[in-house]
């Protein structure tokens, strides 16, 4: 009996290491996906400040993948986790890669105890942006051989999705031009499919094609919702057209797709 609870002593031992998270260095390959390696809290009040954040005992995620808390619209939550800079570049960047997140707090504290606040989200103009992306950004600036804690708050009614990744400035630049392509082509080749589509549907005003035509659209516009083209070119100044479109755009990709 001693020995079954020696083993399992040491494999309760064993998955309480895995679920810490690992330190992140910023490196010169410019580019670190965070994934599970930060600590959360759950402010169920969604009223908790900065300052009473701080002293907390964030708890560690339950996987090595980035955060996912499906939709919870009841509570805040806030993530945690600190970098040092071993590369010689100072400017960096954080991308949050999911779009449809309406508010994101961004903290950053350096070790002077100096913080930098900054807000980003799809509930705020595109003009209010740091830089014009599809996906929130936020700069900051960390020097050589400097360690930083970075919190984030993040409160929506969408899922609560945080892929988050650490970029160097000029290499985040030189990879967005490469998936900008690839995104062109994808979109260039739906707009040649629902053109030619539309164009038979005129031509022998099938009812099967005007529904295969409104499926394409309609898929389209769910794709670039959740890549965040459809705010950053459509109506960028008009963020309430969000909640409108994650509405409307699943139920008619389905009516069109069943009809």
């Amino acid at each position: 009996m001693s020995r079954q609870l020696f083993i399992l002593t040491i494999l309760t031992l064993l998955v309480s290491f895995r679920a810490l998270p690992q330190k992140l260095m910023l490196t010169k390959d410019g580019r670190v996906e965070v994934k599970g390696n930060m600590l959360y809290w759950r402010d169920n009040t969604k009223a908790m400040s900065f300052e009473k954040i701080q002293p907390l005992n964030f708890l560690p995620l339950n996987s090595t993948k980035s955060p996912n808390f499906g939709f919870d619209r009841s509570a805040a939550f806030w993530f945690k986790f600190d970098v040092t800079n071993q590369s010689a570049e100072s400017k960096w960047l954080l991308e949050v890669a999911y779009s449809p997140l309406d508010k994101i707090d961004l903290f950053v504290q350096s070790d002077s105890g100096e913080v930098l606040h900054k807000v980003m989200g799809d509930v705020f103009p595109m003009s209010r942006h740091e830089i014009r992306h599809p996906q929130p950004i936020f700069a900051f600036s960390i020097l050589p051989n400097e360690t930083k804690t970075i919190y984030l708050r993040i409160e929506t009614i969408s899922s609560v999705q945080v892929p988050v990744i650490l970029w160097q400035y000029d290499q985040f630049f030189r990879a967005n031009a490469h998936i900008q392509i690839f995104n062109g082509l994808f979109y260039g080749a739906m707009l040649v499919m629902v053109l030619y589509q539309l164009f038979l549907f005129l031509s022998i005003r099938d009812k099967t094609t005007f529904f295969y035509v409104l499926t394409l659209l309609s898929m389209a516009n769910i794709v670039a919702f959740f890549q965040g083209y459809t705010f950053l070119y459509l109506y960028p100044e008009t963020p309430m057209l969000n909640d409108i479109f994650a509405t409307f755009s699943g139920p008619v990709f389905v009516f069109a797709l069943h009809s």
